[in-house]
């Protein structure tokens, strides 16, 4: 029996899935257990994967309908979230696309206030702190520059900290491909940094 304070992931999924039954039994008020839940882990992954935070917000909002409009499909016996980042992926290489063509991608990263994270302030320096805020401001460039597929499973693996095994499921993929997947996205991203501090004079390798 799960306790009321229990944080597992086995309480969310029961909390999430009684959201999800109580909303396709005509109660959608209930829906806002799933909005509630996950609008900062698709925020998070929308950012990441578009570069930009207003094209992120948007990215969730269209999320949230394709999931509520797709509920039935789900099956209650199921963890709903790789149900949910199925959708959120298909649904972001489409915007990816879209978005590419509309204008130049604007690379705002999930992560911009690294400098000034809590506590910080005594052992990092204002040079430090630059350099800090410089590199993850060209990684995040790199990681718009690299195939879909390498790079939602390098955010899934290494910034959303999801397994192979879940990563397959999601993707729809084999375990196998999920590895060779990460371990290129990171020669890309490696290749891709390396070249860009080397031809920027003001960039992160002058510092």
């Amino acid at each position: 029996m799960m306790k009321e304070d229990d944080p597992s992931p086995a309480r969310e999924n029961a909390e999430v899935l009684a959201a999800v039954q109580e909303t396709l039994n005509g109660d959608t008020s209930a829906f806002r257990i799933v909005v509630d839940r996950y609008t900062p882990l698709l925020f998070s992954l929308s950012l990441r994967m578009l570069g930009g935070r207003e094209d992120a917000e948007e990215a969730v909002q269209e999320i949230f309908l394709k999931v509520f409009a797709s509920l039935r499909s789900f099956k209650l016996e199921k963890r709903f979230l790789p149900w949910i980042y199925t959708i959120a992926l298909n649904h972001l290489r489409t915007s990816f696309k879209k978005r590419s063509r509309r204008r130049r991608v604007e690379t705002v990263l999930p992560h911009e206030d690294l400098a000034a994270r809590p506590g910080d302030g005594d052992r990092v320096g204002p040079e430090h702190r630059l350099f800090l805020a410089q590199a993850e401001a060209a990684a995040g460039r790199a990681l718009l520059r690299i195939r879909h597929e390498y790079r939602a499973v390098f955010i899934l693996r290494a910034l959303e900290g999801l397994s192979v095994s879940e990563i397959a499921t999601i993707m729809g993929i084999p375990e196998g491909t999920v590895k060779t997947f990460f371990r290129r996205a990171r020669q890309n991203l490696a290749e891709l940094i390396f070249r860009e501090t080397r031809e920027t004079p003001d960039g992160i390798g002058s510092i």
